[in-house]
């Protein structure tokens, strides 16, 4: 592989200087926006600064102050365009302070996310944005204990008391889907999500319980499914749920991706969303909003997550400032999906072999 090469050699504050016939000093103090300089000068500093072609060092400058205007974003799978808002928003807010985003995919493995923390750390980022896979993987919690810089958690539970954290208050949203699928007649509702060590997956199913216990409900556990938000688990525990003898009418989904795995179930089995079973998906996509019928979400915003996360760990490292735990509220939007137990005579009574 060809490597990268400057056209020429680069051109530094003494060549500035050299051109000018002034000190260095004098274009140092240009430069760096120091009030004691006349216009005159300034003008002459910076125009032959930008026909010479000089660019300042911004890594030298910053390290000479203790920052390198660099944060570092780890977050469990990029893929899911979920992610990908929190992302945009922290990264805009950042970098209209002037700072710039390093991204580490962990890929759904929390060996990486260990990984990816040290190697940000390495690489002296003046903080962290934390989006983890596992929250009671030993080494992982040992690592971000010797951290000693700032570090900001989205929607995962603080490891340590001096700890910034973005939470998302998804037990009310959860509680309020659940229940609005009892109201309709459903009694046998699936609950899928990830594992119940991350904060998301522990909230989402205590808002399922909260429903049904305030219907004075009984749950059947082999309607909860817990292990993972990935398309292929959502996939594989609905052709199970959907081919037993005791079906759901409903699912609660506990993520996107794992929402398109119920939906590639289904449809296998010739199901039909809003006849054979009712859907609400924790979380959207665009597309969720145009299927027929479309599909019903619990709902947050992404990209405020991003931006509130991005907003704390700046007060943090800029400012100094104590962390912050903010609270986000989630919303049940109720749509076709959300519809009432199949039809005695549909054919979501038939069965599987």
């Amino acid at each position: 592989m060809r490597s990268r090469r400057r056209s020429g050699p680069s051109v530094n504050i003494k060549d500035v200087a050299s051109h000018l016939e002034v000190s260095p000093s004098t274009v140092s103090r240009v430069l760096n926006d120091h009030p004691d300089v006349s216009e005159a000068m300034r003008t002459r500093v910076t125009d032959a600064a930008h026909r010479l072609g000089y660019r300042p060092d911004f890594l030298a400058r910053s390290l000479r102050g203790g920052f390198t205007r660099t944060i570092g974003f780890v977050l469990r799978d990029l893929s899911n365009p979920v992610f990908a808002d929190i992302v945009k928003g922290a990264e805009t807010t950042l970098r209209d302070a002037g700072h710039a985003l390093i991204l580490a995919n962990s890929e759904g493995d929390p060996d990486l996310d260990v990984h990816n923390v040290r190697i940000l750390d390495q690489r002296r980022v003046d903080g962290l944005l934390l989006s983890l896979q596992s929250e009671s993987r030993n080494e992982l919690r040992s690592t971000i204990e010797e951290l000693e810089i700032p570090i900001v958690l989205i929607d995962r539970d603080p490891m340590r008391s001096d700890a910034g954290a973005v939470l998302c208050d998804h037990r009310t949203g959860v509680r309020a889907a659940t229940t609005h699928l009892l109201e309709l007649g459903h009694r046998n509702i699936a609950f899928l999500g990830g594992t119940p060590d991350i904060r998301t997956t522990r909230e989402r199913l205590s808002g399922y319980e909260d429903a049904f216990g305030a219907a004075v409900e009984e749950i059947d556990g082999k309607m909860i499914r817990l292990g993972s938000y990935a398309r292929a688990f959502g996939y594989a525990e609905t052709m199970k749920l959907m081919t037993s003898s005791n079906r759901p009418t409903a699912i609660v989904s506990g993520g996107v991706q794992g929402t398109a795995g119920i939906l590639a179930a289904c449809r296998e089995l010739g199901l039909d969303l809003g006849q054979d079973y009712a859907l609400v998906s924790c979380d959207e996509t665009e597309f969720m909003s145009f299927v027929d019928p479309p599909i019903s979400v619990v709902r947050r915003d992404a990209a405020l997550i991003g931006r509130v996360a991005g907003q704390i760990l700046l007060e943090m490292v800029v400012d100094g400032d104590e962390p912050r735990q903010v609270l986000l509220p989630t919303k049940y939007v109720p749509r076709g999906s959300s519809s009432p137990p199949p039809n005695p005579s549909h054919k979501s009574n038939k069965t599987f072999d």
